[in-house]
């Protein structure tokens, strides 16, 4: 794997329309308290409704009230990670999907599923879009030094010097043993 590092203000920026950045977090304590408050507040707001009529039937409330924690909860789904990847300390930028977004969505077949991906309107340098990288790190791999430099050829294939974007390599061995 590869650790890609971003520029942090124009990512921040860019997360101010229909995105949200965030931090993963990997504390399983931290994931249970989170659900025992999302459960407890559901409830409350599901009985409210019941109590209020919010809606002309119970079913109709039901399917309403499902709809919308449903499209909330999903939200923050993204930033929780089992603790084995802790060390990973990841950022994650989520975008919510928008009607303008459906001609730019990309589709990836994984091993196990098909996976949906929405390209970044990204910045123009040179009269060409380019990512604002800050540095990529090559991950534990058998062929560290070798990756190094397939990743610095494809940078400067795309247009980015070894100055402005360095590639190191990690210092995390690939076997233990």
């Amino acid at each position: 794997g590869y650790a890609i590092g971003f520029d942090s203000l124009y990512i921040r920026n860019l997360a101010a329309r229909f995105m949200i950045l965030g931090k993963v977090n990997y504390d399983r304590q931290e994931h249970d308290r989170f659900f025992d408050d999302v459960l407890e507040h559901v409830i409350h707001f599901f009985l409210d409704g019941v109590r209020k009529a919010r809606a002309p039937s119970i079913e109709a409330w039901t399917t309403e009230y499902l709809n919308y924690w449903a499209n909330l909860v999903v939200q923050f789904a993204p930033f929780i990670k089992h603790p084995r990847f802790k060390a990973e300390r990841e950022w994650r930028l989520v975008y919510h999907l928008q009607d303008e977004a459906i001609p730019r969505m990309r589709y990836l077949q994984r091993n196990s599923m098909m996976t949906q991906h929405v390209t970044l309107q990204l910045e123009i340098h040179d009269g060409r879009p380019r990512l604002p990288l800050t540095g990529v790190v090559v991950g534990p791999c058998r062929h560290k030094e070798i990756s190094q430099i397939s990743v610095g050829d494809l940078l400067r294939t795309s247009g980015y010097s070894d100055t402005e974007v360095p590639v190191t390599v990690t210092t995390i061995p690939y076997r233990m043993v």
